[in-house]
C-alpha cells in the first residue's frame, strides 16, 4: 500500500489538471473543437487523480482504526512461542498451621415428648346446662386476623365432629384466643363455641389454658384418662398430647402437640 495522501495534496492533484484545461480554452489560434477536447480530457485526469487520492487516504484510515480479523490476529502469533505458565494452587494441607483448632463440643439432643400409643376411653359427660349444641357440629376452623404463626413452639391439633382435622400454631409468648368471633386468633365457626371461648398463654416450656366462662364449657382430658370441666377464669397447665373437648356432646377436640408433629 502506498503512503497515505494528505487531503490538501489530493485536492491539488485534481485541481492542477482542471486549471490547465481552463488555460487551454484561452490559447489563441487554436480551433474551438481542439480546445474543448483538451479541456474535457484534462478535467477527467484531474477527477481521476482526486479519486485515487481519496481511496488511498480511506485505506490508511481503515488500517489504523479498524481492528484486524480474529483469524488474522491468531495467525500472526508465532507457532514456536512458549506457552504461558499456568498458576497451580497449593493444597491447603501443605500450608503450615500455627495452632491446632479445638474440637467442637458435641450437641446435646433434647428429648421430644412422644404421642401416647392409646388414650383411655372417654368417660360420659354430665350436662352442665347452657346452650343446646347442634347436631351438625362446627362449620370451619381457621386463623383469625390477629394470629401470629411465626416461630411456634406448640400447635393445636383439632378434630371436628364430622371427621375433619387440622392444626393451628401457638407462637411463643403469645396470648391466643379461640372462639366464634371473627376477631379471635383461632376462629371456630359453630354455635356450640362461645364468642371468646378459651385463651392460651404460650411459653417455650408450657401452655396454660383458661376458660372464659363459656356457655357450653370445656373439658380437660389428661393423659391418665381423667376428664374434668375447666373452671371459669382459672389457668390450667396442659401437658403434651392432652386434650380439650368443647361442648357436651363434644363439638371439637383440641390436642396439644409440640410444633412440627
Amino acid at each position: 500500500m502506498s503512503e497515505p495522501v494528505d487531503p490538501i495534496n489530493g485536492v491539488l492533484r485534481g485541481l492542477v489538471p482542471a486549471l490547465c484545461g481552463a488555460a487551454v480554452l484561452a490559447v489563441p489560434g487554436m480551433p474551438d473543437t481542439a480546445k474543448a477536447m483538451a479541456a474535457v480530457l484534462l478535467t477527467l485526469v484531474g477527477a481521476w487523480l482526486t479519486a485515487t487520492a481519496g481511496r488511498t487516504r480511506l485505506a490508511a484510515v481503515q488500517a489504523r482504526f479498524v481492528p484486524q480479523d480474529p483469524v488474522q490476529r491468531t495467525a500472526a502469533v508465532p507457532t514456536g512461542a512458549a506457552p504461558v505458565a499456568q498458576f497451580q494452587a497449593q493444597p491447603v494441607a501443605s500450608l503450615p498451621m500455627p495452632f491446632a483448632p479445638a474440637p467442637a463440643a458435641p450437641i446435646q439432643a433434647h428429648a421430644v415428648p412422644q404421642r401416647p400409643a392409646t388414650l383411655p376411653p372417654t368417660t360420659p359427660h354430665v350436662s352442665m346446662g347452657g346452650p343446646t349444641p347442634t347436631t351438625a357440629g362446627p362449620d370451619a376452623v381457621y386463623l383469625g386476623p390477629h394470629a401470629d404463626p411465626a416461630f411456634p413452639a406448640w400447635q393445636l391439633h383439632w378434630e371436628l365432629r364430622d371427621g375433619r382435622t387440622g392444626a393451628v400454631p401457638l407462637p411463643m409468648g403469645a396470648q391466643v384466643k379461640l372462639g366464634r368471633h371473627s376477631e379471635s386468633d383461632v376462629v371456630v365457626v359453630s354455635d356450640e363455641v362461645s364468642r371468646t371461648h378459651l385463651v392460651f398463654s404460650v411459653t417455650r416450656s408450657a401452655v396454660h389454658v383458661t376458660d372464659l366462662q363459656s356457655g357450653n364449657g370445656t373439658w380437660h382430658r389428661k393423659a391418665d384418662g381423667v376428664e374434668l370441666r375447666l373452671p371459669a377464669h382459672a389457668a390450667v397447665a396442659l401437658q403434651p398430647w392432652e386434650q380439650l373437648r368443647i361442648s357436651n356432646p363434644w363439638a371439637i377436640v383440641l390436642t396439644l402437640e409440640p410444633a412440627g408433629h
